[in-house]
């Protein structure tokens, strides 16, 4: 294994959220959605940054898409049709403040703090629709695999 050493990126600053796709490395982190070429791991390049989120938590993709919950912002739905350049094609505003997420297909399961899961059906990305919730305490991040849904809550 290759150790690199710990740098800043330049231009970087405030990433709450990190999700790496092929040779993209996607930050959020509050207003703003950033997008790095990974593709030489020790020389991260920022490609583009983009505002209008809200308060960026966390992040998910799946079929082509990039999902950014943002707390009272709701579900922010991209298109990586263009992993390079993301584009917003939706919004969803979810019952309560969106922390966690994961993504399974068209589906995305939102955590919200008070009321548990919310399960999303993003297979129309312009219009999003609610299917279901999953009452937990607290939960806070999920990861969805092998038809499992995992959930970090804090109850």
């Amino acid at each position: 294994m290759k150790i690199i050493p710990y740098s800043n990126v330049s231009g970087s600053s405030g990433g709450i959220a990190v999700l790496k796709v092929e040779n993209y490395l996607y930050t959020a982190g509050g207003d703003t959605l950033c997008v790095y070429d990974v593709s030489r791991a020790a020389k991260p390049r920022l490609l583009r940054r983009m505002s209008g989120f809200g308060f960026g938590r966390q992040l998910a993709a799946a079929n082509g898409k990039l999902y950014l919950t943002a707390r009272n912002f709701g579900l922010w739905i991209l298109s990586l049709e263009d992993p390079a350049s993301p584009k917003k094609i939706g919004r969803f505003d979810s019952i309560e403040l969106a922390t966690g997420i994961a993504a399974s297909g068209d589906f995305v399961f939102v955590t919200h703090r008070i009321f548990g899961i919310e399960i999303i059906d993003c297979s129309d990305s312009q219009r999003p629709r609610h299917c279901a919730m999953i009452r937990t305490d607290e939960a806070q991040s999920a990861c969805f695999d092998s038809g499992l849904l995992y959930v970090g809550d804090w109850g």
